[in-house]
């Protein structure tokens, strides 16, 4: 019998321990600034049973863990047809009464029947939207535009899905226009929206190599516009940020945004302990990173799990 979760809204905090779970792999989509679709040539699914036996698994074997996060690229591509066969697994097991779920949206094909079994389910939505602005939208080659994004956050509303929509200022295109547009409709959602939609943004976007963002900065010549140490193949740090420096951008968009942004203080002894494994990862020491790794704590090990 699986017992139910002990805390009835979905929250991350430090108290409730929550795993990693991967139900596809890869990335079809060719985004400007993402290299995730350079690393793999097609999208890989895992059969549904096989990651519902593993959630059933974690239950039996791990009674602290209440949180799952899948960690995909975006749980709804290549289409949405695969997780929605997968959320309905989750309810004929019962397992929304054991877990809360989360995990990385695209604000596209989603449907009525969709978010209603999302809502079931008690899914916590991350969605992936970058700007509100189609001119910025279609020149980084997201897959969206914002009558998609709008749509996405109208269902969520209605069958009450709480959200955090992830937006990057900055990305080439950008002028003091798009970025008023975006914090716009940010001020639309928070004041006059249910609640339930957050937000959050990056100023500037990082190069990475063999990317749409890398051959547009060399195709430009924006040197002007690129921040950090510019390496051959972007090992180091590097970023790029329009119409100004990261720092002037969010210097322009703080005092605009309708709430004050949020910072969650994290534990000392937790943080040294990951960054240690990561310091070891980065250094190629994985046998000092394994050793550490192999005995963290289940939320150190939840924490650092993407980056290794």
């Amino acid at each position: 019998m699986i017992p139910e979760k002990r805390n009835p809204a979905f929250a991350h905090s430090f108290e409730t321990i929550g795993l990693p779970v991967i139900t596809s792999h890869g990335c079809c989509m060719n985004c400007a600034y993402c290299v995730e679709p350079r690393m793999t040539d097609r999208v890989t699914v895992r059969p549904e049973e096989e990651i519902i036996h593993e959630l059933v698994r974690i239950a039996d074997q791990y009674p602290d863990v209440f949180e799952i996060f899948f960690v995909n690229t975006e749980f709804n591509i290549p289409t949405p047809d695969h997780s929605l066969g997968l959320v309905k697994q989750i309810l004929a097991r019962g397992l929304e009464k054991r877990f809360h779920f989360s995990s990385q949206f695209l604000p596209i094909r989603f449907n009525e029947e969709y978010a209603e079994h999302l809502s079931r389910a008690g899914f916590y939505v991350i969605l992936t939207c970058d700007s509100f602005s189609d001119p910025i939208l279609k020149l980084n080659n997201s897959p969206y535009r914002e009558k998609d994004i709008v749509h996405t956050l109208d269902l969520l509303e209605r069958f009450q899905i709480r959200c955090t929509l992830n937006l990057i200022f900055g990305l080439p295109g950008e002028t003091l226009d798009t970025m008023d547009h975006t914090l716009e409709m940010i001020k639309r959602y928070t004041v006059q929206g249910s609640g339930q939609i957050k937000f959050e943004y990056t100023a500037g976007a990082r190069i990475y190599n063999n990317t749409g963002l890398a051959r547009y900065v060399k195709r430009h010549h924006v040197s002007g516009q690129v921040y950090g140490k510019s390496s051959k193949g972007y090992p180091r740090p590097c970023f790029f940020c329009s119409p100004a420096s990261p720092r002037e951008l969010n210097a322009a968009i703080e005092p605009k945004l309708p709430f004050k942004q949020e910072f969650v203080p994290s534990r000392p002894e937790e943080d040294r302990i990951f960054r240690k494994i990561a310091f070891y990862t980065d250094r190629e020491t994985f046998k000092d990173a394994t050793q550490l790794f192999s005995r963290a704590p289940l939320q150190i090990k939840s924490r650092i799990f993407d980056y290794l």
